[in-house]
């Protein structure tokens, strides 16, 4: 997966995003059940339809066609939106989430914590404040998380968990 990341930078895929209109809100290389797999998350004002992911990954899909001879792998491109349970990547997500509820992950464990629910406290150049509901305050760097996902209040107010679906998949081979 090193070679999709050094070839498909992010800000490239971002510049192909961006020049569609769309908001780019992040890419994550990951290995599910043995697949590889380059998830591309996309947004806008009125919301994602599939017809948009597929314009997307048809437009990702060139790049990739460009580059075939330098991906050793076969690997899934997924685009999608962000979902209710949207993805943060960035401190600017951070700033935007101010106050909502996630839950974190993080590449190692912070005072006996690897997982948890909390809420963005608070944001101070490359670090975020998660405030947890018992009220201990966490001191983050964002390069220390893994994962971080909104919780949105409507599935937690009603107990459910939303499915994670995938707008648009396609198998890439060599």
């Amino acid at each position: 997966m090193d070679i999709l990341k050094d070839t498909f930078t992010r800000e490239r895929i971002k510049d192909i995003i961006e020049s569609l209109g769309y908001e780019f809100v992040g890419v994550e290389f990951v290995v599910e059940s043995g697949r590889n797999i380059m998830r591309v998350y996309i947004d806008s004002i009125g919301g994602i339809l599939i017809s948009d992911c597929e314009k997307v990954s048809k437009k990702i899909d060139a790049l990739l066609n460009e580059h075939d001879e330098k991906i050793p792998q076969h690997f899934y491109l997924e685009v999608s939106s962000p979902g209710m349970e949207r993805p943060l990547f960035e401190i600017k997500d951070y700033i935007r989430f101010k106050g909502k509820k996630v839950k974190v992950k993080l590449k190692n464990p912070l005072e006996g914590r690897k997982n948890f629910k909390a809420f963005i406290e608070d944001v101070e150049g490359d670090k975020v404040f998660f405030r947890t509901p018992e009220g201990e305050v966490f001191s983050v760097p964002v390069s220390s998380v893994f994962k971080c996902n909104i919780i949105p209040e409507e599935l937690e107010q009603f107990g459910h968990k939303e499915k994670q679906t995938r707008d648009d998949r396609k198998r890439r081979k060599k």
